[in-house]
């Protein structure tokens, strides 16, 4: 039996008090204490549950939180309505908005998007996943417009946040930073432009050169016809030997060309620098460029500096620069036109200037005027000629000078103006006096050493119509042992023989004790400077290019006395 029971207090005097007793079986009482514990007990472990749940939610949010601040990527998230919910710090920089300022801000408002090449609005992710449910990305060239108006080229992606029951419950915005990237692609896409535009170039250059060769071997074989042709008179066959040395000169321009620019872009060239009158330079392109020039019946009208003006320069060189841009002014520039040539000096640097009232140049091809290969647009006849290659090597050579060369038009038909600087010699040096005229060689013997045996045949009739004694050697054993038998004064060599090169050969004519006068003439297609210095080193006095100029072989034979002493430096190369 358990008993429960309350003691009343008396009121006023009274001296007793009432007692209420409640007497309930034990069994039952006991039951209900048990009852009421277990409630408390289970009261208890659910608030330990949720007390866990809630740390465990507070320790995923911190996890999610860090791992957002921490990760590479702007993330933005929205509620259904995309109003802003979340903001991580990587997405503040590229926005420019802080979190306190986003936070329940339109997403429009603070992720502004347009199309980096129409400039025209981009509809905003956040809106369509909302809508649809659905991941969506950015397509490429969008740009994201900071607060304070700065540009990024961004990449994105939108995806819908749902709840455990699958209900769409926000959304959330990833995006990065691709300006850098965009930048490299940018640059890989105008590389690549540039580069199938040289390989066009190239093309049509290759195409050129097979025009500009065959039009000369055309005439050349026109002219070896006609000389064959047994109805030819004595005017036509003149005529045809002019053709003949024409279109052969020709050639050789062209060839020197391709090698000039070839050597200048090795860096396999180099200058012989002397002090030079600049008045000189300008005369001697003249007489370059007068046969064109007076073909075109072109008034030229050349304004000097009244002072006298001096560089530092490879003479030869510069006259090729000068000649070359005149004979551009003359071959761009319909027939009676006018070409303007004036020097002048500009603080410490002398300016030339070419220019003529021609054909002009196209605003779009003025930056790559001399860029290799680069010529303008051109009638299918092609009556001007050329390579495409000599402003290359204007370029090029003004630089090596120290120099600049620049270009102006305004446009087809108006003309072109070519502006050279060169530095003033600060160097007080007298100046290099022009060569005298070559006079024709007094009588000798020549021996000419070929293993083609038409080029052979042709350098020695061409020899003995000049009065000299010819023999002919096609190999270096035979030329060693025609020159024991014969002593000629003067070896005309070339260097790619069969049996043993013309080097081989120019060392064993000199170890010969016997020939301490002969003269070594190399004479040979190969031009380049490490050729040169090999024939140097080999002995030979001369080294001259083929096709050769007749003057500088008549010079080279003028500067040889009787007795073959000679007048002049031991080795020229020409």
């Amino acid at each position: 039996m358990r008993v429960q029971g309350a003691r009343f207090a008396p009121s006023g005097a009274a001296t007793c008090c009432s007692v209420l007793l409640r007497l309930t079986p034990k069994q039952v009482a006991e039951s209900r204490f048990l009852a009421m514990n277990k409630q408390i007990e289970k009261l208890a472990r659910e608030i330990e549950l949720r007390r866990r749940a809630e740390i465990e939610l507070i320790e995923q949010r911190e996890w999610l939180r860090v791992t957002l601040a921490g990760i590479g990527d702007g993330v933005i998230a929205t509620d259904t309505h995309g109003i802003i919910t979340f903001l991580n710090p990587v997405a503040e920089t590229h926005t420019g908005w802080l979190r306190a300022e986003a936070l329940g801000q339109p997403v429009e408002k603070i992720f502004r998007i347009v199309n980096d090449a129409t400039r025209s609005a981009v509809e905003n992710p956040v809106r369509r996943v909302l809508a649809d449910g659905i991941i969506v990305g950015l397509a490429n060239h969008t740009l994201l417009i900071r607060k304070d108006g700065s540009e990024l080229h961004i990449d994105d992606s939108g995806a819908p946040i749902r709840n455990a029951q699958g209900v769409l419950i926000g959304a959330v915005l990833v995006f990065h930073d691709i300006t850098e990237r965009w930048r490299l692609e940018q640059q890989v896409s105008k590389r690549t432009a540039e580069l199938e535009d040289e390989h066009r170039r190239k093309d049509e250059f290759l195409a050129m050169l097979g025009h500009e060769l065959r039009n000369p071997m055309s005439a050349i074989k026109s002219a070896l016809e006609l000389q064959r042709a047994p109805q030819a008179t004595a005017a036509m066959l003149e005529r045809a030997g002019g053709v003949l040395h024409r279109q052969v000169r020709h050639l050789t321009r062209l060839v020197d060309e391709l090698l000039d620019l070839s050597r200048i872009s090795t860096g396999k060239i180099s200058l012989r620098l002397e002090v030079l009158d600049v008045s000189r330079i300008i005369r001697d392109a003249l007489e370059l460029a007068d046969p064109l020039l007076q073909e075109k019946r072109h008034r030229l009208v050349v304004e000097q500096a009244a002072e006298a003006l001096q560089v530092n320069g490879d003479l030869h060189r510069l006259i090729q620069v000068i000649g070359n841009l005149l004979n551009n002014a003359a071959k761009y520039t319909q027939q009676d036109g006018t070409i303007h040539l004036a020097t002048r000096r500009i603080g410490n640097d002398v300016q030339i200037s070419v220019r003529d009232n021609g054909m002009g140049i196209l605003p779009a091809l003025l930056p790559r005027v001399f860029d290799i290969f680069t010529q303008s647009e051109r009638a299918l006849a092609r009556s001007e000629g050329g390579l495409g290659v000599g402003l290359a090597v204007v370029h090029r050579l003004v630089q090596q000078h120290g120099g600049t060369v620049a270009v102006s038009s305004e446009g087809p038909g108006m003309g072109s103006e070519f502006r050279i600087l060169l530095p003033l010699s600060q160097t007080d040096a007298a100046m290099v006096p022009m060569s005298p005229a070559s006079a024709v060689p007094g009588r000798r013997k020549i021996l000419v050493v070929d293993d083609n045996e038409d080029a052979a045949t042709m350098v020695a009739e061409l020899l003995r119509a000049l009065g000299n004694d010819v023999v002919i050697a096609f190999a270096g054993k035979e030329a060693i042992a025609v020159v024991e038998r014969e002593n000629p004064s003067v070896v005309v060599l070339d260097i790619g023989l069969p049996d043993m090169d013309g080097y081989m050969v120019a060392r064993a004519l000199r170890a010969n004790a016997a020939l301490p006068g002969l003269t070594l003439i190399a004479l040979t297609g190969y031009g380049q400077p490490e050729d040169i210095r090999k024939s140097h080193d080999a002995g030979f006095d001369h080294h001259l290019i083929k096709p050769f100029d007749l003057d500088s072989l008549l010079g080279i034979l003028a500067g040889i006395a009787d007795s073959g002493t000679h007048l002049q430096p031991r080795f020229t190369p020409s």
